[in-house]
């Protein structure tokens, strides 16, 4: 490590863990966990850096149930990794119509003996999924972070160059609402539609 002053601290062994802040933190972070979906193989894992996902499909509530927690059973491989697990942002969702939604109402998933908070919505990777997949929380909240935005860029677009109001729309506007884009087909048409007269507002706003 070096401080303020430039001097280097002296050189330490790295026992676990991987140190952060250097260029290969997030290929060593990979490699370091690519062994997680091992613990199991009985359910599907997405891993995304320090994001995991673990995802099982079945229509009995019961063998959902089970799976899922003998999956969860991974206290071992946490502590042979010496790793912690954030419970307080583990949680549960199930995916499908609402009959099939209903019965996961039902399932008590269960990581070091604590339940699991089951979710009508949950965040991942940025993108906000909803039950049903309609992406509607998701487009609220596009234009709820957006809205402040435009109307900054509108206020400040008077006093600066049109390349200048370009560049920020592109950098802190446009991104929000390009961001996963494909996966808003699914919501309805009409949220489609403000989202868009959003983006082309701001765009507007960024040539005048």
């Amino acid at each position: 490590m070096r401080d303020a002053t430039g001097e280097l601290s002296p050189p330490a062994d790295v026992t676990c863990g991987i140190p952060q802040r250097s260029l290969l933190g997030p290929l060593l972070f990979t490699l370091y966990i690519n062994d997680l979906p091992l613990v199991s193989n009985q359910t599907s894992w997405n891993l995304h850096a320090d994001d995991a996902a673990i995802i099982y499909s079945s229509n009995d509530a019961q063998d959902m149930k089970m799976a899922l927690n003998e999956t969860l059973k991974v206290s071992e491989w946490f502590k042979y990794s010496r790793l912690s697990l954030n419970d307080s942002k583990t949680h549960l969702i199930g995916f499908g119509p609402n009959a099939g939604c209903k019965k996961m109402q039902n399932i008590s998933i269960n990581i070091s003996g604590q339940a699991i908070q089951q979710c009508d919505k949950v965040k991942y990777l940025g993108l906000i999924l909803d039950p049903q997949l309609t992406f509607n929380d998701h487009v609220n909240y596009i234009r709820s972070k957006n809205v402040g935005k435009i109307k900054l860029l509108s206020r400040i677009s008077n006093v600066i160059k049109q390349g200048a109001a370009l560049f920020l729309f592109k950098s802190f506007i446009r991104r929000i609402f390009d961001y996963c884009v494909m996966y808003l087909m699914a919501c309805p048409r009409d949220c489609v539609i403000h989202c868009k007269n959003w983006k082309t507002s701001a765009y507007v706003i960024s040539l005048e």
